[in-house]
């Protein structure tokens, strides 16, 4: 266990940048495909859809984005969005960063978003167990600090070219997979893949062996094979592979790179989601009070399909 780690978040002394916010106009001066009469269409159709709760014309621009610029795709994922979002709590709500259960996954998973881009200038997304103890980790709990993470990191710079995943799977094994249940792999798949306002355009899963083969198997018949094509992986003697698609000084320091170590930067993004707070708090809200009315006017939003949520399209 990492009782230090526990400490420094209770006496951090790193201290977390000023918050600063993304804007439609840096959204239209930074993507010449985005039109102000798009997002102008998109907010009108919004405004017939009682189902929705309240939505900033910035998370407008991340679903036109991530869809390619084509309005009624991104009608139907930004639905599918919401309907994740009320249907799967365990995830998209209780997002209070001061929990218990999310202090305690925050110390076990480190997740972060780094300063740094791939050699195509695409967002890396990197994590790796910092506690490999099995009884410390929880896949949805993982989901869930990923998915604030990014909330956060949209609201800061907005849309990205892409994000490619990266996954250190040392300490990671079949007693962890045990930890989460069928529904739960099938949650994070899906949100991935068919909700989150992101362009996946990689995925590196480094440090693996036999076991890690295996459990990658469990995730193929639940993706989409233009998903699961980008998955590639690496033994320990071939990163050099790695390095030369993830750039070896954006990493942290413990990979050879110029940043601080993981753990540090865990550290930052912890203390940015508890900046957050009050956001997070007011989120949940809107989404609860959302969902109730959506499933009072419009309880056919809340089709379930298999043994997860979906639009059945």
């Amino acid at each position: 266990m990492h009782a230090s780690l526990h400490l420094r978040r209770r006496r951090s002394t790193v201290m977390v940048t000023e918050m600063k916010r993304a804007s439609v106009q840096e959204e239209l001066r930074k993507n010449p495909q985005l039109k102000q009469e798009d997002i102008d269409a998109m907010r009108e159709w919004v405004e017939t859809q009682t189902q929705l709760p309240d939505i900033t014309d910035l998370t407008l621009v991340l679903f036109i984005h991530c869809c390619f610029y084509d309005i009624e795709i991104a009608k139907k994922t930004l639905l599918k969005f919401y309907n994740f979002q009320y249907n799967v709590p365990q995830i998209c709500l209780n997002r209070d960063p001061s929990n218990e259960e999310i202090v305690q996954i925050a110390k076990a998973v480190g997740i972060v978003i780094l300063d740094g881009r791939d050699r195509n200038g695409n967002v890396v997304v990197f994590q790796r167990l910092i506690d490999t103890n099995p009884a410390c980790y929880n896949m949805d709990l993982t989901v869930k600090l990923s998915h604030m993470l990014s909330t956060i990191w949209q609201l800061e710079n907005g849309t990205a070219q892409g994000t490619v995943l990266v996954y250190d799977q040392r300490g990671f094994g079949l007693s962890h997979m045990a930890r989460g249940s069928l529904s739960s792999l099938k949650n994070m798949i899906h949100y991935v893949q068919e909700c989150a306002p992101i362009n996946v355009v990689g995925i590196h899963v480094i440090y693996t062996n036999a076991v890690i083969d295996a459990i990658l198997s469990l995730f193929k018949p639940f993706m989409k094979s233009s998903l699961y094509k980008l998955i590639k992986t690496y033994r320990e003697e071939n990163l050099q592979e790695f390095y030369n698609i993830i750039p070896q000084e954006v990493l942290p320091k413990e990979y050879g790179g110029q940043q601080v170590s993981l753990e540090e930067l865990s550290e930052i993004g912890y203390n940015k989601l508890m900046a957050y707070r009050e956001f997070f708090l007011e989120e949940d809200t809107k989404i609860m009070e959302a969902a109730a009315m959506a499933k009072s006017k419009n309880p056919g939003f809340f089709r379930t399909v298999g043994s997860w949520v979906g639009l059945g399209e």
